[in-house]
Formats: structure tokens, C-alpha cells, sequence
């Protein structure tokens, strides 16, 4: 779908903050949301008064695209699938508008909080000797049994609040292709937004701003999400209800 005039307008009325490595937030409480992508412009008016918003060379759109990794029997899609503490995602992320890709492990710990760790990496989907140490450092899997399984793809606006204490992800235009089937499919109508703050004191401002039924509380996460979608063999009976869930709101 493309960016209509009308919400590229929206995006330059926030003020604009530049990329800083201080503002990732390794350490955080995460809350997710479901959101229509017609009503992205009217959820971006409810929040420029409160939040800066990310401006790469005067563009505020950014391409993201990202490879997660899993074993052969699909153990980290499995551990999220069950709901299961203290567990792991492995990824790629590749910023298309800046060339740079990082390395990055997710973890989740029993006290919901989500600590990330990341090195600078090449574009390839091999395993240098320096992944391999990073990966053995951080994830309790051997990285030869990890191979490329998904892949994501989408648009993003980053925001951040006025005392940089939450972060805030809107990604839309959702692309996945699994990578041992190869079957793919697109998701237009619905986006994803992410809230990432300290969590232990702060209340997410986000929700707060947003009118019932422009946003919808519900934990998705992309790489369960087209897993979900693309591989009729997978275990997913935990995750129906959201899958439900999202048709509901693409009807409404």
C-alpha cells in the first residue's frame, strides 16, 4: 500500500530526533498493539504533540528487513508458541535506507522484561567466526544448529517521548516469506506497534493518548505470527485465537 501524501505530511509535524545508540533501551518492559492501517494518520494525531519522531536524512519512513533463525525442529518458535519463560529469538535485522545489519539475540525473561544484545554484522546469512562467539556468549543453543527460517519485511516510524524514557515502533506494510518452504504472504491492513519503556515505574503514555478502538492490546510477535501463517505443519494451537483475532479486526 503505498505512503499517500497526507501521512508523509503528518510525520514531518513532529519534531525529529536523530539515531542514538543510548536510545534502544537494552533493558525494558515491552507492550504490543494491533492497529488498521487506515487509521495510522489518526493515531499519528493524537501523538506529535507528545513524542519526537526518527528523521534520517529528512525521511521518517524507514525499510526494515529481518531474518530470524531457529533450529531444525523450530525450538525458539516453540518455546514463544508454549509461552515459555526465559526464551530466545535470533535475528537479522537489515536497515535497508542505511546499509548497516546487526546480529541481535532477544531474550525474555521470567519477569517480563526483554534485554536485546547485537553486533555489527555483514549481510550475509552465514555465521562468521565472531557470530559464532557472540552467539555462544548469549543463547543457550549451539549456533551450528541455527539456520535462516523467516523472513520479515515492512515499514517502520520510530518515535520517542520528550524525556526519552519510551520508544515507540509502528511497523505496517508486513511482508513474510518462510524460508524452508518458501511460501510467502502480506499483511496490508493491520500493523504492529510496539511500546518500549524502563517498565518498573512508567505507565506506557501511548495507550493513554488513544481513543477506543484505534488501537488493540494484543502481545503479536511477527515471528510467530508468519510462522503461523506460513507453515501448515507447525505447532500453533496456542496461537489461533490471535490469528482469530486479527481476522476479526480486518473485517471491521
Amino acid at each position: 500500500m503505498p505512503l499517500d501524501h497526507q501521512l508523509i505530511e503528518t510525520t514531518h509535524q513532529f519534531p525529529s530526533f536523530s539515531l542514538n545508540e543510548d536510545l534502544f533501551l537494552f533493558d525494558r518492559r515491552d507492550f504490543k498493539y494491533l492497529f488498521r492501517r487506515e487509521d495510522l494518520k489518526n493515531i499519528l494525531d493524537r501523538l506529535k504533540a507528545h513524542y519526537y519522531i526518527l528523521t534520517i536524512e529528512g525521511k521518517t519512513f524507514s525499510d526494515y528487513r529481518t531474518t530470524y533463525f531457529d533450529t531444525d525442529d523450530f525450538d525458539l518458535y516453540k518455546a514463544h508458541h508454549n509461552g515459555k519463560r526465559n526464551r530466545y529469538k535470533v535475528r537479522l535485522r537489515n536497515y535497508r535506507d542505511s546499509e548497516l545489519a546487526y546480529l541481535e539475540v532477544k531474550f525474555k525473561s521470567n519477569k517480563q522484561r526483554t534485554l536485546k544484545k547485537r553486533v555489527l554484522k555483514g549481510n550475509t546469512h552465514h555465521f562468521t567466526p565472531e557470530d559464532y562467539q557472540f552467539l555462544k556468549s548469549a543463547i543457550p543453543y549451539d549456533p551450528n544448529d541455527l539456520s535462516a527460517s523467516l523472513m520479515t519485511r515492512y515499514i517502520r516510524l520510530t518515535l520517542v517521548n520528550f524525556n526519552y524514557s519510551e520508544k515507540v515502533t509502528l511497523d505496517f506494510d508486513l511482508q513474510f516469506k518462510h524460508l524452508k518452504n518458501w511460501k510467502e504472504t502480506r499483511m496490508q491492513e493491520l500493523g504492529i506497534i510496539e511500546v518500549k519503556n524502563e517498565g518498573n515505574r512508567h505507565r506506557p503514555l501511548l495507550p493513554r493518548l488513544m481513543n477506543n478502538g484505534l488501537i488493540r492490546n494484543k502481545r503479536i510477535s511477527k515471528y510467530c505470527l508468519g510462522m503461523s501463517l506460513l507453515d501448515p505443519h507447525i505447532k500453533k494451537n496456542l496461537y489461533k485465537p490471535k490469528l482469530l483475532f486479527i481476522d476479526q479486526m480486518k473485517k471491521v
